[in-house]
């Protein structure tokens, strides 16, 4: 299980599937309806490719793609078309040699979408979406977060979520949950 969405009421709502090796595929949800009892297959993935993110896409909404080296790209869902339960999806992010999909989060777009980031080395970052510029499909998009590296010490993003709820974090070496609000995570 990736995640568990509840389905809006409204209209005009995407679903948005994005794998390990870059892919996102955008779904309208009034097609996933028509689905039956049984189980269906919604996206094929190739050998050594898995489902990273599963997201409801905002009609005039945004899609924020992260990688574990801190590299960001905020796409417009106008870029990103709606395809069949057939279709592989398009490749939105190229990777570097090394660098991996961390995940991927749906803004609705206003002016104050936000979205938190924590790496290996426990380090939260919230970071405001009105200073990253939008991208296309492909683009190489902005560096987020300045990962301290050596050799013997790598330090990667592995989590992405939206900023604008309640966040709980665990690790694990805690036998507890540490919950925050949005405000309690400062901006860089």
């Amino acid at each position: 299980i990736i995640n568990l969405l509840p389905l809006p009421k409204e209209k005009n709502f995407s679903l948005g599937l994005f794998s390990s090796d870059g892919r996102f595929k955008r779904m309208n949800l009034e097609e996933l309806n028509d689905i039956s009892g049984r189980a269906a297959t919604i996206l094929k993935l190739k050998e050594n490719v898995s489902l990273k993110s599963a997201m409801i896409c905002y009609p005039n909404g945004h899609v924020i793609l992260m990688s574990d080296i801190g590299r960001i790209l905020k796409l417009d869902n106008n870029s990103l078309p709606l395809m069949g339960k057939l279709a592989q999806g398009q490749v939105a992010m190229r990777l570097l040699p090394g660098e991996e999909v961390v995940g991927a989060v749906s803004c609705k777009g206003s002016i104050n979408d936000n979205i938190i980031l924590c790496t290996k080395k426990g380090k939260i970052l919230k970071i405001d979406l009105k200073m990253i510029r939008k991208c296309e499909r492909g683009e190489m998009g902005v560096m987020s977060i300045n990962l301290k590296e050596s050799k013997k010490n790598k330090d990667r993003v592995i989590d992405i979520c939206n900023g604008d709820h309640l966040i709980g974090l665990v690790s694990k070496g805690a036998s507890s949950i540490k919950a925050a609000t949005k405000d309690d995570v400062m901006f860089p």
